[in-house]
């Protein structure tokens, strides 16, 4: 019997990360890998409140507006852009300069869940 190579073995699942079939992936590989996984979209909503919210030092991006942003663009209900995970961006942002800390109100209390996004410091 011949052996014939796979030829998705050469191909890319995300710009830059080769098809990793029967590999595990390294830990370089699995943001742009992830971000492969996120509608530009989520993106584009995140983008657009961070520039509004912007006041020069930081953006504070409140949840549940992202969240119907999101819903609105996507067709979703606000319950599946939770299911598919498309807030779990800190990551992705932090991968491009960013600093991203979520803040949610712990136990008895009360505020809005918020994205705060930062220049990361270089010094």
């Amino acid at each position: 019997m011949r052996n014939i190579p796979n030829q998705a073995e050469n191909q890319e699942v995300a710009p830059g990360v080769p098809d990793a079939i029967g590999k595990p992936i390294t830990p370089d590989k699995i943001v742009a890998l992830y971000a492969a996984t996120i509608p530009g979209v989520v993106f584009d909503s995140f983008n657009k409140l961070i520039a509004t919210n912007w006041d020069g030092r930081q953006a504070v991006v409140r949840q549940d507006e992202v969240v119907g942003a999101i819903a609105e663009r996507l067709d979703l209900s606000r319950s599946d852009v939770f299911k598919k995970h498309y807030l779990d961006v800190e990551s992705l942002y932090e991968a491009v300069g960013w600093q991203v800390v979520y803040d949610k109100p712990g136990y008895n209390e009360s505020y809005p869940p918020t994205f705060t996004f930062s220049r990361k410091n270089t010094r």
